[in-house]
């Protein structure tokens, strides 16, 4: 039988049950698993953006309450799923972050795929699948844009290519 004190001094400097536990954090309004170290951690992420279109065509000016040919059809009331997007992101190692992220609706496809090599300020590394920076249109967020859908001139740009870049900041201010 062991005493208080001498259970005390049994455990002492013994952290091997808080070292493991991982850690919920919350960032930006979602959660993150986090390892204990922090070297570790995984998130999920998503969006949905759905887009609904009321159309006057029942009294007569416009096909004369006709939906059942294409060109009246496309006039019709709608409700429309236009992104559904779900996936996850974080960092593993502590040098290397990483995003998944599959669009839904239609046939499903990858949208962005990238792992980044973070371990120096100054350089970083990303290859996969992800957004060209080519311009700020593009660089925005779905979630930041004012209509449901970008520019017709946006589509003349790259947009989520494969590809590899060089990014960082080489001095404070560049």
């Amino acid at each position: 039988v062991l005493t208080e004190e001498e259970g005390k001094l049994i455990t002492k400097g013994h952290t091997s049950k808080t070292s493991v536990t991982p850690v919920v954090k919350e960032k930006d309004g979602s959660f993150t698993l986090e390892s204990a170290n922090g070297r570790n951690s995984i998130g999920l992420t998503g969006r949905m953006h759905f887009d609904y279109r009321d159309s006057d065509i029942d009294g007569g000016d416009i096909g004369g309450g006709r939906t059942d040919d294409r060109d009246t059809a496309s006039l019709a009331d709608q409700f429309e799923l236009r992104r559904a997007r779900l996936g996850v992101k974080g960092k593993f190692a502590n040098d290397f972050k990483y995003e998944i992220v599959g669009n839904l609706p239609g046939t499903a496809t990858i949208d962005i795929a990238y792992l980044d090599f973070a371990k120096y300020e100054q350089v970083q590394l990303r290859m996969g699948k992800f957004k060209q920076p080519f311009g700020l249109e593009q660089l925005i967020s779905s979630n930041n844009i004012t209509m449901v859908e970008r520019s017709y001139l946006d589509q003349t740009v790259p947009g989520k290519k494969l590809g590899f870049q060089v990014m960082g900041t080489p001095t404070k201010g560049l």
